[in-house]
């Protein structure tokens, strides 16, 4: 029988959830937390915190996804690599990402961006400023988002008969 659980292993700590799976993971840009992300439950793991026994005492924190639109399994999740704004993290459900930001064990939602017509397939923090994301979809549209504001700043077009997969800054300009 297949096993729902999630094992991981950075640096020698050892990690495993059994209670739901997990589709994504990703790392902060400070080394010090994993965001393990499913449809359901949120859960970041301070990997740096020292703890004493088997993975069951493992340092984190547990929240429920608080958006109630839980039909869809997240996609793809990536912290903010700034040093100022380590602790906001986006996560893509279907065709809407949403922006949270993790402060004193607590996650709260800060903003919600929703303008593709169709599945957000990856996404990408700006390596030069904060506040910038981008985003592309199966809709075959690529999106910049600033985070200060409701809507998209600027929608780059693909052919229509495309759909977009990966979408990467250039970190050199």
């Amino acid at each position: 029988m297949a096993s729902n659980a999630v094992n991981f292993l950075i640096g020698n700590v050892l990690g495993e959830f059994k209670d739901s799976p997990r589709s994504v993971m990703t790392l902060d840009s400070t080394g010090d937390l994993v965001l393990l992300a499913s449809k359901h439950v949120l859960n970041i793991v301070n990997i740096s915190s020292p703890y004493v026994g088997d993975s069951s005492n493992l340092p984190y924190n547990s929240c429920k996804y608080p958006n109630k639109n839980v039909k869809w399994e997240v996609k793809a999740a990536q912290w903010n690599p700034h040093k100022t704004e380590s602790s906001v993290f986006v996560i893509t459900k279907n065709h809407v990402a949403d922006i949270f930001v993790h402060v004193n064990g607590k996650v709260k939602l800060l903003s919600t961006l929703q303008s593709h017509t169709r599945a957000i397939t990856d996404l990408d923090w700006s390596v030069h400023d904060s506040n910038l994301l981008l985003t592309c979809s199966s809709d075959g549209n690529a999106f910049l988002w600033d985070k200060r504001q409701l809507g998209p700043v600027q929608l780059f077009e693909t052919l229509q008969s495309c759909s977009s997969s990966q979408v990467k800054w250039n970190k050199v300009s």
